[in-house]
């Protein structure tokens, strides 16, 4: 089944405009921005201060029982400020940022605001509902060049522009903090002006939605809407941080929501515009499609005098997919999900994609001197610059991934070909530098590049071996033109590795290990690696061809078979 996230990622891009957001007091926990009723509770203790009373430990049941009424929002604010300016400088104490606030990041858009108001920006969302009546939204999206129609109440619901004609609509559902109609109180949530619900209405019934720190708890009029609301164009994606609430519970099984776990409103927005942004970048990376390319590249390998159109041709490609994954694009300083790591994958997966195809024509149809490009794409992907400023080290390495692909769709061509000569030259040539010394490139990328990164792509999170599962995967329709078959597309897939294997062992006295080390159906491991043995100790077979570029000796040839035996014994491939 399709990560969650990455499904809402995947409906939100396909279908930019559809989708509405509703937040909810949830999403603007970071920016410590109380809610209503925390205000209403936080007046009600000074009122009982200056009265020098004892208000705790529920200070609401203290107001009623004194004034004869609960407190609300609006006759509190009558109470303590009685003119306009009062009212509004009352509550910007509690809205709007001090210097001390400033100075913390406080009351000030964060990065949920910030990935919502670049959603607007793209054009994948258009309305926003919130029951919020700070004014961090219209921050961000002010931020990013954005003026958008602001309806917080039935005036403004009956005067609106129609909606798919604003470029974004922000509907404050409670109201705004400077006008005194915010609503607050459970009887007060219990219904709209009807110019209010008409809108409401509309948004349910024609856009999908996306809701996020909103409990369904104290919102009777939003609940009882949503649940009238029987439209089912789009799917209702519900980000719940913690234990939901009963009122929400019900709520998603009522609209058939999947339920989106999240652990707090940043992290859960700064996903979705990585995963939107990485899906919209693969859209429009290709200057030519991979069919264009693979057609022109054997155009280009068919006669000598098109040799200066291959070069620029490859490493045009070459460099595009350099810059496509550079840092500028893709940071490599700070904190990521593991949602973000998969989707930062996918990206390199997709931007990789026609540079694997030239590759895969080069290492079957070129000749020695075209073969070459191969060795220098693998070379040039193999060492991304550093950025300045320092980076996060793995996630500078996971740049060498788009090499790793080159090189096994490469090694794998090769093998189809049955050339050991160019194998072995796509194994041994690429060298890279390690710790101020040069070192084969392959033994590099399989020992840096991080298997562990590869297990946030949900189907791979138990597999110890995800980093090779996923590139199998990847890599199966770029050599289909080669390998229609499947069954021997995995034959042609675990000799490589075999091969990349005992180059490991000849050039660094260790293995390196791979799917060739185990059956996939019964996951019996000796009965896999006794047939390579076998194989490898007939004369003229496969491996003892690949022995043959290496100075070794008879007992050298039986210690490196032992090295990779000794390997499959100690990796354990059953699910973790």
């Amino acid at each position: 089944m399709l990560n969650p996230h990455l499904s809402m990622a995947v409906s939100v891009h396909a279908n930019p405009g559809v989708y509405a957001v509703l937040v909810g007091s949830g999403f603007s926990n970071a920016a410590a921005i109380p809610t209503g009723w925390a205000i209403v509770t936080d007046l009600v203790r000074k009122l009982a201060k200056v009265s020098d009373e004892n208000c705790e430990p529920e200070p609401a049941n203290w107001y009623e029982k004194k004034y004869g009424y609960p407190p609300t929002y609006d006759k509190l604010l009558a109470e303590i400020a009685t003119t306009s300016a009062e009212r509004t400088q009352l509550l910007a104490r509690y809205i709007e940022p001090d210097d001390a606030d400033r100075e913390n990041n406080l009351k000030q858009p964060t990065n949920c605001h910030r990935a919502l108001a670049w959603l607007v920006k793209q054009g994948f969302i258009k309305v926003i509902l919130t029951t919020n009546f700070d004014r961090l939204i219209e921050q961000a999206l002010g931020a990013e060049g954005i003026e958008p129609t602001v309806i917080y109440s039935p005036d403004d619901a009956r005067g609106a522009m129609p909606l798919v004609h604003s470029a974004c609509t922000l509907v404050k559902l409670h109201g705004d903090y400077r006008d005194l109609r915010t609503k607050n109180t459970p009887s007060e949530l219990e219904q709209y002006d009807l110019a209010m619900q008409r809108l409401l209405n509309r948004v349910l019934d024609e856009y999908g939605l996306i809701v996020c720190g909103w409990s369904a708890e104290w919102d009777k009029a939003l609940r009882n809407t949503m649940c009238r609301r029987t439209g089912r164009r789009f799917t209702l994606y519900w980000m719940q941080h913690g234990q939901m609430t009963i009122e929400a519970d019900q709520l998603c099984k009522h609209r058939g929501a999947q339920i989106i776990p999240i652990t707090s409103a940043d992290e859960a927005f700064s996903t979705l515009k990585e995963q939107v942004e990485a899906l919209n970048r693969s859209a429009s990376i290709h200057p030519m499609s991979t069919p264009v390319a693979v057609a022109r590249i054997k155009k280009y390998l068919s006669e000598e005098r098109y040799r200066i159109d291959l070069h620029d041709l490859v490493m045009g490609e070459l460099e595009r997919v350099v810059e496509e994954t550079g840092p500028d694009k893709y940071p490599v300083i700070g904190n990521y999900t593991p949602d973000q790591i998969a989707a930062r994958i996918q990206a390199f997966e997709a931007i990789s994609e026609a540079l694997i195809a030239i590759a895969v024509q080069l290492s079957f149809w070129g000749n020695d001197d075209q073969k070459i490009l191969v060795v220098k794409i693998i070379e040039r992907l193999a060492d991304p610059a550093e950025p300045s400023g320092g980076c996060r080290s793995d996630l500078q390495v996971l740049r060498m991934y788009p090499s790793l692909l080159v090189l096994y769709a490469a090694g794998i061509t090769a093998i189809v070909k049955d050339n050991v000569d160019q194998l072995v030259a796509i194994l041994s040539t690429p060298q890279v530098i390690h710790n101020s010394r040069k070192d084969l490139a392959c033994f590099r990328l399989r020992n840096d590049v991080k298997s562990d990164f590869f297990k946030c792509i949900p189907e791979l999170k138990n597999h110890n071996l995800a980093l090779v599962r996923r590139m199998r995967h990847i890599l199966r329709d770029g050599v289909r033109c080669l390998l229609p078959d499947d069954d021997s597309y995995i034959t042609h897939f675990k000799r490589f590795e075999g091969a990349l294997s005992l180059v490991g062992v000849m050039s660094h006295h260790w293995p390196i290990p791979g799917t060739f080390m185990f059956d996939d159906v019964v996951m019996q491991k000796d009965s896999v690696i006794c047939k390579l043995v076998t194989q490898w100790n007939i004369d003229g077979s496969f491996w003892n061809r690949i022995f043959q570029y290496f100075p070794c000796s008879v007992a050298d040839r039986a210690n490196a078979i032992s090295k990779i035996k000794e390997a499959a014994d100690q990796v354990s491939f059953w699910p973790s």
